[in-house]
This record gives structure tokens, C-alpha cells and sequence, in this order.
């Protein structure tokens, strides 16, 4: 699991520029705090004004930057990374000798690496530009964790692993050193270690509790213990997820560990599956997930996962339906349709005839060959086991309990 790298503010104002300058120098950075942009600019041509060359023009343009690279790491859309890069790339060409213009160039290693649109080898270039430009001890380490996260990807001839435990051992206190451990554990999990991944991660989270990393290193340390399948893991990943959706609660990585907390309990024997209200809470729609697809994947993925573990439950059943229901005519695919064959099936395979019936009617209900395929299946259950359950009235569409 990769953690994003972070753009932050970091002017520090030359002693060269007078006192009128840096006051409004201070002024612009507030401005920009609060994402105030034009009272950002308003406050550089203040600075012009006084001092065309003034030398806290470079660092403020660096700063502006920063901070729209910053926006980009939240809202994670294609034209704000743009809109930053671009940014980033317009001071490099006006200040290319400033004296931080190896951020500049760790800002580009980062977006072309971790941006919607990854670049490896453009970001190995960046990074040889920023360690060129006489980089500070601060960029130097965020250079070296990323030269970690590169070795890990294709075209690389580094050893990550090697690299990791050498910052460790050159850098034990280094504001990057949980983020270079939490990298550790990464790489363990992906070669199929879990035991070390697991350990590694329980001893962040264990050593840096009030680590922004301790949720995820928790996370981290469940799903590898769940991998070793042994019943003491199993065990050891509920408790591991428990936790981390407790400290992270609020958040999508909350809802993640939820889930993870339902599967251990499932391999365990625990319960017989999800309840009907966690399965609601799963399939129900979130701001960034409108789409009623998102909801169906969820409720299948915890129906298959049900079946598979625990055999066909009310909970995830009742869930399965809920999300179908959600879904508009247009929406439903053949995958889709063959997902709610098979439950019918197996309902019938229960002598579940009612259950059955309902889903081959959500099913005819979305059109198509196969929703008149799921319609014959229909009139043949009722047929043959006297089902004539009202239907709701024509035009009325049907509703997720």
C-alpha cells in the first residue's frame, strides 16, 4: 500500500528584502491558506510594486505551486494535477537557479509518479533534476523515499527492500522513517511474506500511535495475518481490524476495515454472515459513489463472499436484492444478470420458491433477452408452486428496503 507524498508550505523569507516586502510576502502566504488566490496575487503585485526583482517573488510563485499541487492530492482529479504541474513547471522556467528549485523538481517526480496518469521514467528523471539543484537535507529524504517507491515498480533495477533498511539505519528519527517502514511492510505483503508484513506493521502502529500511519498499519497487519489462514491469525486480523476501524472511524478506510473485521468472523465460524443491516450500510450510496454499479459490486462481492464461507444467508441475500432494485433499467449487465440467475437457482435449490420468485422478478424488471428469460423462469416457478404474490401497480418502481 502506497502513501501519497505531501506538498507542503515552506517559504522562508530572505533577509535581503525589506520590511515592506515581507509583509506582504506573509500576507500572500495567508492568502493562500485560506485558498485565496486572487488575494494571493493582489499581494505578489504588491511586492512588484515595491521591488520588480524582488527576491521573494520566486518563492512565493514556488509556493503557489505547492499549494495547487496540494488540492490536487484531495480532489485527485486529472485537471487540478494538470493545473499543478503546469504551475510547477512555469517557476522552473522563470527561477531554474532559485535556490529551491529541487522542490520544484520533487513536486513533478511526485505527480508523474503517484498522479492519475503515472510516469515512471519521468519520474526517475525529476528525481535525478531535484537531487542535481543542491536539494536540502528535508528534500533529500523525501528524494530517497521516493527513489525506495520507484525501485519497487517495473523498469527498476534497485532492490526497495535494501534501500528501506538502509535509510532506517542512516535516518532511525526521520520524519520520513514510518512512512519508509510502512513501505517495509508493503513490499513483505507483495513477495508473500505476511508474517514480516504483519509484524512490521503491528510495530509501527504499536511505536507511533499517533502516526497519521497507525489506522492503516493496523489495516495492514489484519490483512496479512488473515493470509497466513491459520486460526490464531484469523483471530489475530479481527482484533487487528476491530482497531483499526475504531481509530479511523469517519473514513473510507473505516468502512474497509469493517468489512475486513465481517470476513474474518465469516473464516472463523463466528456468525453465519453479515446481518442485514451491515450489509445495507455496505451497499449504501456515498457522495463520491453515486452510481448504483458501486453499490451492486459491494453487495455481490459480500454475497459471494457469504455463500462461499458461510452458504446463503438472509443478510447478504436481502442485500443482493436491495442493490438490484437500485438499479435503473439501463445499468444492469450480463455479468450482472448471471450473478442474479445463480442466486435464484440456489434458492430454488433451497426450495426457497418465494425468495426465488423475487429475484427473477428484479431481474425481468431490467429489460433486455435476459430480463424476458428471468420473466419465463418467473411464470414457471408460479406455476409450478401456486406463487401468484401481488406485484406493485404498473409505473410504480420498486424501492431498496
Amino acid at each position: 500500500m502506497k502513501r501519497r507524498l505531501i506538498f507542503a508550505l515552506t517559504l522562508a523569507l530572505p533577509l535581503v528584502a525589506c520590511g515592506g516586502e515581507r509583509e506582504e510576502a506573509a500576507a500572500a502566504i495567508a492568502a493562500l491558506r485560506v485558498d485565496d488566490e486572487d488575494g494571493f496575487q493582489a499581494h505578489l503585485a504588491e511586492i512588484r510594486s515595491i521591488r520588480w526583482d524582488s527576491p521573494l517573488v520566486g518563492g512565493l510563485r514556488l509556493e503557489l505551486a505547492l499549494t495547487r499541487g496540494a488540492k490536487a492530492w484531495q480532489s485527485r482529479t486529472l485537471l487540478d494535477f494538470e493545473l499543478a504541474g503546469a504551475s510547477v513547471r512555469e517557476f522552473l522556467r522563470e527561477f531554474r537557479r532559485h535556490p529551491r528549485a529541487a522542490e520544484a523538481y520533487l513536486a513533478l517526480a511526485e505527480i508523474a509518479f503517484l498522479g492519475p496518469e503515472r510516469d515512471f521514467d519521468l519520474a526517475r528523471n525529476e528525481e535525478r533534476l531535484a537531487r542535481s539543484a543542491n536539494p536540502s537535507p528535508a528534500v533529500v529524504e523525501r528524494l530517497d523515499r521516493l527513489a525506495i517507491l520507484l525501485a519497487a515498480e517495473p523498469g527498476s533495477g534497485g532492490d526497495p527492500d535494501a534501500m528501506a533498511r538502509e535509510f532506517l539505519r542512516r535516518r532511525p528519527g526521520a520524519s520520513m522513517a514510518n512512512a519508509v517502514r510502512f513501505d517495509l511492510a508493503s513490499l513483505a505483503l507483495a513477495r508473500g511474506d505476511f508474517a514480516e508484513a504483519g509484524s512490521t506493521w503491528e510495530a509501527l502502529a504499536d511505536e507511533s500511535p499517533g502516526s497519521p500511519l497507525a489506522a492503516g498499519a493496523l489495516f495492514g497487519a489484519a490483512e496479512a495475518a488473515l493470509r497466513l489462514e491459520t486460526t490464531a491469525s484469523v483471530r489475530r486480523a479481527l482484533d487487528l481490524f476491530t482497531s483499526a476501524a475504531g481509530m479511523s472511524r469517519g473514513t473510507p478506510l473505516s468502512d474497509a476495515a469493517a468489512k475486513g473485521a465481517e470476513r474474518a468472523r465469516l473464516r472463523l465460524g463466528r456468525s453465519q454472515g453479515p446481518t442485514l443491516e451491515s450489509l445495507r450500510a455496505m451497499v449504501a450510496p456515498r457522495p463520491e459513489e453515486r452510481l448504483p454499479a458501486a453499490q451492486f459490486q459491494r453487495a455481490l462481492t459480500l454475497y459471494a463472499l457469504a455463500r462461499d464461507r458461510a452458504g446463503d444467508t438472509p443478510g447478504a441475500i436481502e442485500a443482493w436484492k436491495s442493490a438490484l432494485r437500485a438499479l435503473p433499467p439501463d445499468a444492469a449487465t450480463a455479468s450482472w444478470f448471471r450473478a442474479g440467475f445463480d442466486l435464484a437457482q440456489r434458492q430454488e435449490d433451497l426450495a426457497a420458491w418465494a425468495d426465488a420468485a423475487e429475484i427473477y422478478a428484479l431481474l425481468r424488471a431490467a429489460g433486455g433477452p435476459l430480463g424476458r428469460q428471468a420473466e419465463a423462469r418467473l411464470t414457471r416457478l408460479r406455476l409450478e408452486h401456486f406463487l401468484w404474490t401481488p406485484e406493485a401497480a404498473p409505473g410504480v418502481p420498486a424501492t431498496a428496503p
